[in-house]
């Protein structure tokens, strides 16, 4: 008996319409990536045949990204295969891959209103006829069924893309040896091409009017519902899909009957800044030094999905593999099977080596709200299940933005020890007693957030000048509005807290007045794009490249209970906007005065499990 585990065709139009609010057809066939990488095997599409990859030397290819669930049906291995299937066949070490050739290519044409005309297609097609009376003209929708294979080459043709990566047929699934070895070099297949290809089939428009109606953030009606169904595809909540994402910087997304471009925010020319565009800063950041951090790859990168939970490891080390060197080294000593991996041990291998040369890793705060999200659930990290220490974040929610970790005094020690401990020592903190947000202030959704503002723009800022709870509303207002973190928790008593209040903070831990909580000396800058209106379309917003607002923050811990001495990483102190945080001596200054000065004469070693 045969045991379908999931069975998908999808649909692709063959009268394809760009939601780009300009023309980007004639700049997409002119980027060419600047990398010489060429993968072992690529496809030339022309005749469909796999041929070497230096035969793109020139010319450059194209990466496919998709759910490969999408491309047929998915068969337990344990079950068999039907030896009836027919078209292609694909296998791995837990499921086979059939494909029965239902995937669908929908086109539409326009004849004259005459039965003979009719007939040809009648032996090749499936026809629903809509009679234009006024015209008489028919409207002849068309459906051909092909392979999954067959609905990328008509993609390509489409798109005029000569040659293509496509994991498939360019890796032989069935060598485990030549599969773990292009595994490890994801980094440089989907870096090195042209742009990527996001096929997202739930993307779809049913009024073509939408194309025509304006909106004010993403140009046309028909890209904004683009965006928002792209953010609930199962396409956005697959590991891999991540990974192929953030290592590119062009993405063309398609969809069934739509497309457009997209492009990282730090590229020179303008592209509107959709979903995607703060994903693909891994290797155009910008931020100082042109610097990427960690942080917005873990937000996204816990929450990740994946049939095999190889996968999951094996896309979070390509991504990280360009910025952390560490992980590098973890990457590239792989060389056992790549189903024999302790997944456990090789997380703890990754997390290790971050805090070295990374400390954003520490910029998270609570996941139970997500005020601003239109797309899925971040209640629960696919990282739960994994033992790992409560500074690698998995247990809040990171910030979206690019975030940069400084200390500003004197070289700091961060250490990783042998029990996944982090040992950090300071010359300087502060000791702190949060409580909960006051329930009038809270905001849990778009309304309460609507309500809070209205209510502070209502007070009179010289008359309340002094007052604690003014202050903090603001704190939250600026924290939710220009960094998305929902505040927890807040500091309002001075006596007990000193220049450390007034604040808010997100923490992803319950405090009691029994608990010492400390913030430590390390500034968070998280790093958001300016951006501003496009000078020929007053409705649409585009990056300023090279320029940004910055947020910091400082990270919170909270000592444990049993004595032992250690403490636990709980979310972020927010410290609000700095505009001089290139200024050493002001940034000093600052945490000085909101710890009470340096004592370099000793320091203080805190060990966060």
């Amino acid at each position: 008996m045969i045991k379908t585990f999931r069975k998908m065709y999808i649909e692709y139009s063959l009268n394809q319409r760009s939601a780009d609010d300009k023309d980007t057809n004639n700049y997409r066939l002119s980027v060419k990536a600047q990398a010489i990488y060429r993968p072992p095997w690529l496809i030339r599409t022309s005749d469909w045949k796999r041929v070497p990859g230096i035969e793109a030397q020139q010319t450059g290819y194209c990466a496919l990204s998709y759910c490969w669930i999408q491309s047929g049906e998915i068969i337990s291995k344990k079950e068999g295969i039907d030896n009836g299937a027919d078209n292609s066949t694909h296998s791995n070490s837990e499921f086979d891959y059939i494909d029965r050739g239902q995937h669908k290519l929908i086109g539409n044409s326009e004849v004259y209103n005459d039965p003979r005309s009719r007939n040809k297609f009648k032996s090749l097609f499936k026809q629903r006829h809509s009679n234009d009376k006024k015209n008489k003209i028919m409207t002849t929708i068309t459906t051909r069924h092909v392979t999954f294979e067959g609905l990328l080459q008509q993609l390509c043709k489409d798109f005029q893309i000569e040659y293509l990566w496509y994991d498939k047929i360019c890796i032989d699934q069935t060598n485990e040896e030549e599969k773990l070895q292009n595994i490890k070099k994801m980094y440089y297949i989907y870096s090195s091409a042209n742009y990527t290809v996001a096929l997202v089939p739930e993307i779809k428009v049913d009024t073509p009017q939408d194309f025509d109606q304006y909106d004010i953030v993403y140009g046309n009606l028909a890209r904004g519902n683009a965006v928002f169904a792209l953010y609930r595809s199962l396409w956005f909540k697959r590991s891999w899909t991540l990974t192929e994402v953030m290592l590119s910087r062009h993405i063309l997304v398609v969809g069934q009957n739509i497309n457009f471009w997209q492009q990282s925010c730090s590229i020179l020319r303008p592209s509107i800044s959709d979903l995607l565009a703060p994903m693909m800063d891994i290797f155009n950041s910008p931020m100082p030094n042109d610097i990427s951090s960690v942080n917005n790859i873990l937000r996204f990168a816990h929450f990740r999905t994946s049939s095999n939970k190889h996968d999951q490891l094996f896309a979070l080390l390509n991504i990280l593999y360009p910025i952390i060197p560490g992980v590098r080294a973890v990457l590239d000593t792989v060389n056992t099977s790549y189903e024999s991996i302790d997944i456990q041990q090789a997380y703890k291998d990754i997390y290790r080596v971050i805090p070295t040369d990374d400390l954003s890793i520490l910029c998270f705060g609570s996941r139970e709200k997500i005020i601003f999200s239109e797309g899925p659930s971040f209640n629960t990290s696919t990282m739960d299940e994994y033992t790992l220490p409560s500074w690698t974040g998995v247990g809040g929610l990171h910030l979206s933005e690019q975030v940069l970790a400084t200390t500003y005094y004197r070289h700091m020690s961060a250490v990783v020890d042998s029990d996944m401990c982090l040992r950090i020592q300071v010359y300087t903190y502060g000791s702190i007693y949060p409580v909960p947000v006051e329930q009038e202030t809270l905001v849990e959704n778009r309304e309460d957030f609507i309500r809070l503002r209205n209510r502070v723009k209502q007070m009179d800022p010289i008359k309340h000048v002094n007052d604690i709870k003014y202050f903090v509303m603001k704190l939250q207002l600026s924290m939710i509005s220009s960094t998305g973190c929902y505040p927890t928790h807040c500091l309002l008593d001075q006596s007990k807290n000193g220049f450390c209040a007034p604040a808010a903070l997100s923490l992803t831990e319950e405090v009691t007045v029994q608990d010492e909580c400390i913030v430590l000396p390390i500034v968070l800058e998280s790093c958001r794009q300016k951006m501003e209106s496009a000078q020929d379309a007053r409705h649409l917003k585009t990056p300023l490249v090279g320029e940004y607002t910055s947020h910091c923050f400082l990270p919170v811990i909270k000592r444990n209970k049993d004595g032992c001495g250690k403490y636990r990483a709980i979310g972020i102190y927010y410290l609000g906007k700095e505009d001089r945080t290139r200024d050493v001596e002001y940034m000093n200054n600052l945490i000085a005065d909101l710890f009470g000065g340096y004592n370099y004469a000793r320091y203080t070693t805190f060990i966060i499990e």
